[in-house]
């Protein structure tokens, strides 16, 4: 349609005796009007998008991190990392900020946290009842219960849930607690020295022995 228009305005200006030079500026002109006009559009988007998200860069602006670029954030650490060495990362990262530390994926922003008294209050605040955008896609496979719930649902849930862990019941299983801590600390000690040790595999098997009441 362009290309049409550029055609026609040639012939039109061939008609009219028009110079092939005006013709050229005048094209150049309307190009360099729409590019300014794309440009302006971009930046009035750009500062609208960041006053909306002005709060999270003020309170994120004193918190240690790692260099983040626009609009990717601090993914280039994670590129052409593996699934193991995506885990490394956050660990040697979570050494270098103790207390707490931001880093963006893009364009969210998220937070380590190591303290206990920091986690206890993440845990135990009801501002916090609401899961991250990923948990929608596991919510697809698993659906909507206990661990992918949101908010007034997600306590309905815990709530249905909640005799089964009462503090009398729970008792009743401090035998089972107390062997299976035993053999998961026989297992450390035998694999005392091994820097290749899978702990969560090791876990997950003694959290399983521990639900299975072995």
């Amino acid at each position: 349609m362009f290309k049409n228009f550029i055609s026609d305005s040639e012939s039109i200006g061939a008609l009219l005796n028009v110079p092939v030079s005006i013709i050229a500026k005048s094209r150049s002109f309307v190009t360099t009007i729409l590019t300014l006009t794309l440009l302006a559009f971009l930046l009035v988007w750009y500062v609208q998008y960041i006053w909306r998200r002005r709060y999270l860069y003020y309170y994120s602006w004193n918190i240690p991190g790692p260099f983040a670029f626009p609009f990717i954030g601090c993914t280039y650490l994670f590129l052409a990392a593996k699934t193991g060495d995506i885990m490394d990362t956050l660990i040697d990262m979570q050494k270098k900020y103790p207390e707490i530390g931001q880093m963006w994926f893009g364009p969210k922003l998220m937070f380590t946290v190591s303290k206990p008294e920091h986690i206890e209050k993440i845990l135990t605040s009801q501002k916090a009842l609401d899961k991250d955008d990923l948990y929608k896609f596991i919510s697809c496979a698993v659906g909507e219960g206990l661990l992918t719930a949101r908010g007034q649902k997600w306590k309905k849930h815990r709530k249905v849930i909640m005799p089964a862990f009462n503090q009398k019941i729970l008792n009743n299983f401090q035998k089972i607690f107390a062997r299976q801590g035993e053999i998961f600390t026989e297992h450390l000690h035998r694999q005392s020295g091994n820097k290749d040790l899978d702990l969560f595999k090791l876990l997950s098997n003694c959290t399983l022995d521990i639900i299975c009441g072995k």
